[in-house]
């Protein structure tokens, strides 16, 4: 549908430009637009899977195709090409794709073992629109394989002059590959990260709430102690014990008090130590 939407925009540019250059010609039912030949330029290196035919995106098209648009495209595949046939070619566009093959850093080296002069000779007449695509390109691949801002300059500086044989020349060597694993690498050892402290935080959550059991065990064993202890409930608030045990974190002082239990003789003073007198 894309490519439909650029035709229909081509042919109505046409018809406008046509339209101003020559008055109302454009009007008369003798004029056509020119034909477009609809080209799709794929990267991948997957086989291409999509229709081929407009009407294989339109319901019912097989019922009604007097009377709905159609037309087959071109794919041309990047990678159907060696870097040996583009070369051949001797043109611009040819030589954009070699530029957009690249993957590896093999590909890189490969492409600095290229007689220099060669590359030049492609686009020694080129013009200045096509230079700005050339450096555009170049631009972007610098940015997709990391290559420092300074480097990234001076390869873009190298297609403006017309020497794009020198396009890498003084450039650090680049695996690609490795930044790639490197990246991947990172990124592993950041969800290890992140799953480890999410582990030991889950873990210090755990031993939390076992201390918190094991608190509120001592301290149920410390009243049942206490409560036998001080049996006479008119002389001693075991409500009172409680709120104070319930309040304390400290749990061995809570432990030291039923220990005091076993030889003591001052059941008062104790009491009065226990809730704070």
């Amino acid at each position: 549908m894309q490519l439909l939407k650029y035709m229909a925009c081509i042919w109505a540019e046409y018809e406008k430009t046509f339209l101003s250059e020559r008055g109302k010609i454009s009007k008369n039912k003798s004029f056509k637009c020119p034909p477009i030949i609809p080209v799709v330029y794929y990267e991948g290196k997957k086989e291409w899977t999509a229709d081929m035919y407009l009407r294989d995106r339109i319901m019912f098209s097989d019922i009604l195709r007097p009377y709905i648009p159609d037309f087959k495209y071109i794919v041309v595949r990047n990678h159907d090409f060696s870097d040996e046939e583009l070369l051949a070619r001797e043109d611009e566009m040819s030589l954009l794709m070699l530029i957009n093959k690249f993957q590896t850093a093999d590909d890189i080296t490969n492409f600095r073992d290229i007689e220099k002069d060669k590359i030049d000779s492609i686009i020694h007449n080129s013009s200045e629109q096509v230079i700005d695509i050339i450096a555009a390109v170049v631009r972007s691949l610098c940015t997709k394989i990391h290559i420092s801002a300074e480097e990234t300059d001076d390869a873009v500086q190298k297609v403006r002059e017309h020497k794009l044989g020198y396009l890498f020349e003084n450039m650090e060597k680049i695996d690609i590959q490795q930044l790639r694993k490197e990246a991947e690498e990172w990124r592993k050892l950041g969800e290890e990260e992140r799953q480890k402290a999410k582990e030991e935080q889950q873990k210090a959550k755990e031993e939390q709430q076992k201390r918190k059991e094991e608190q509120q065990k001592i301290k149920r064993m410390s009243m049942t102690i206490l409560k036998a202890f001080f049996d006479d409930p008119a002389e001693y608030d075991m409500e009172l014990i409680k709120s104070v045990i319930d309040s304390t974190d400290d749990t061995n002082r809570i432990v030291s008090w039923t220990d005091a239990t076993e030889n003591c003789s001052d059941k008062t003073a104790l009491y009065n130590e226990i809730i704070g007198k």
